[in-house]
């Protein structure tokens, strides 16, 4: 089990149990890899400095945040520490990977690279409160961030040629920018740089930020063919700034161009198209970003929509990208001119693996929120004790997967607390029985009491429409792809880890 302790207005603690754990613990053993630990670590990247060494960090950074099993989180720490503690070792003298900044010939890829690098000394800072490196991040912050408002104003609006999974640079110059294949990707920095300002509040640093989100949503993402995990981790980047300023601009700008990328760069299986107009492939680690963004809007604004994102995105690309040894790959691309729907890269090893943990702990931490007087269940993920208002109230949930999905769900509000528990249902639910009054609209409300509530419902499959194709839905798993009087099976099996394909390849019925 993971054991879970985080905060949400009050605190609570919670234990993971189910299918969601079981993939934390092969997603750690996978990142147990020597290309992940000390010395080797410091080999990997190529052409992306610091890029493998951030979200290796990260992903450490992440799954222990998220267990307190104390032999898995004193092994995570040790692997982390080792890679801490030899940094000075591997990065400039100015503190990041690579060579140092040339503003004649700004390298794309180094600057994204160490943008992740940054996200992970963030969270290991936010971990341990380590000041050594809380005094790598402010020296990074003032010998590399504060000199790039020049480069972001001079980035380039144009096209660029294809490239492969991994990336790779261009041979040609522009505007002193050495550019890469993945479009856009000097904008993921706007997620480094955002956190490293929720930590130091850096006045400067505020400022570049400023001119990079300007100059970021100057692009045109569609007509250049931005990349979607580039585009959405800027706009991840541009919400926690908002966070940090609440300015209702900021938090438009982040719903204006997460609709753009529902629109134009989601598929049917609510993955993603590697770029905006490309359908190449899809990347868990943009899956992983839009689930973190429908997370974050609907914290934000209760929207009922992302709610349901959250639950579509996660059971049909983000569970279907991890492969069985812990690891995650990419899809062919899902659309209305491609039914073709089947493994494109067994394992993205090189970024997508590491991202993995970050959406896994993002689901692990909001299975539930607490919002005033309320408390909803997001994602019908088992899990028990969970703690709510301070403490004062106790739920469990466990989901028993059969031709009726049971919830069986404790209630203990010793206390008498008013409140309710609101039950995030999908489309074609039909209440069986339960030993409750409760009002069905798009959730099931229970007022709390001291009551054991046991919920039994179905989910019915139903049509409905997703990008233009008529497709079969139960709940929110995606069954069918209709298309010119014949059916294709899309997806049929998120829940058994030990199988050779992490999914099943189109069948004609």
């Amino acid at each position: 089990m993971a054991y879970i302790y985080f905060k949400k207005n009050g605190a609570y603690f919670l234990i993971i149990l189910g299918e969601l754990e079981e993939r934390l613990q092969l997603n750690r053993k996978r990142l147990k890899d020597a290309t992940y630990c000390n010395p080797l670590i410091f080999n990997q990247g190529g052409e992306w400095p610091g890029d493998w060494q951030g979200r290796a960090i990260l992903a450490l950074a992440n799954h222990y945040a998220v267990t307190t099993d104390l032999r898995r989180k004193n092994s995570i720490k040790r692997q982390l520490d080792d890679i801490i503690l030899n940094l000075e070792n591997h990065v400039n003298e100015d503190g990041y990977f690579g060579d140092k900044l040339d503003l004649e010939l700004v390298n794309e890829q180094q600057i994204s690279g160490n943008s992740w690098f940054l996200r992970g000394l963030c969270e290991y800072y936010l971990l341990f409160e380590d000041q050594k490196t809380l005094a790598l991040i402010n020296k990074i912050i003032h010998n590399y961030l504060l000199k790039l408002i020049p480069a972001y104003q001079k980035y380039p609006n144009i096209k660029r040629e294809d490239g492969g999974v991994g990336g790779h640079l261009l041979k040609k110059v522009f505007n002193h920018w050495q550019l890469s294949s993945d479009v856009g990707c000097a904008y993921i920095m706007l997620d480094g740089a955002s956190h490293a300002y929720q930590i130091t509040k850096n006045k400067q640093l505020s400022n570049v930020i400023d001119v990079m989100i300007e100059n970021f949503l100057k692009l045109d993402l569609v007509e250049n063919n931005c990349q979607t995990h580039a585009t959405l981790s800027a706009t991840r980047g541009i919400m926690r700034f908002y966070q940090e300023k609440r300015d209702p601009v900021l938090l438009k700008n982040v719903k204006d161009i997460y609709q753009i990328y529902l629109n134009e760069g989601m598929t049917i299986n609510y993955a993603n198209i590697n770029w905006f107009g490309k359908p190449s492939w899809t990347e868990p680690c943009a899956v992983v970003d839009s689930f973190i963004l429908a997370t974050q809007l609907f914290n934000e604004t209760q929207e009922y929509k992302y709610l349901r994102l959250m639950n579509r995105i996660y059971y049909n690309a983000l569970l279907v990208g991890q492969r069985k040894n812990g690891g995650a790959g990419c899809e062919t691309c899902l659309m209305h001119k491609d039914t073709d729907f089947k493994i494109h890269l067994y394992e993205a090893y090189f970024c997508c693996s590491m991202r993995l943990a970050e959406g896994l702990k993002y689901v692990s931490t909001n299975l539930a929120f607490e919002n005033e007087n309320h408390i909803t269940l997001a994602i019908m993920n088992d899990f028990k004790h969970a703690k709510f208002f301070n403490q004062d109230v106790d739920i469990s949930l466990q989901v028993i997967k059969s031709e009726l999905t049971q919830l069986k769900i404790t209630i203990e509000n010793s206390k008498n607390i008013e409140g309710y528990l609101d039950i995030y249902t999908p489309l074609g639910i039909r209440i069986s029985s339960f030993s409750s009054e409760i009002d069905i609209d798009q959730m099931i409300r229970i007022p709390l009491t001291s009551k054991v509530f046991e919920i039994t419902y179905s989910i019915e499959s139903h049509e409905e429409k997703i990008k233009g194709e008529l497709v079969q839905m139960q709940g929110d798993h995606l069954l069918m792809v209709k298309k010119n009087k014949h059916q294709h099976e899309v997806m049929t099996d998120y829940t058994k880890l030990n199988k050779n394909k992490a999914i099943k390849d189109i069948q004609n019925l």
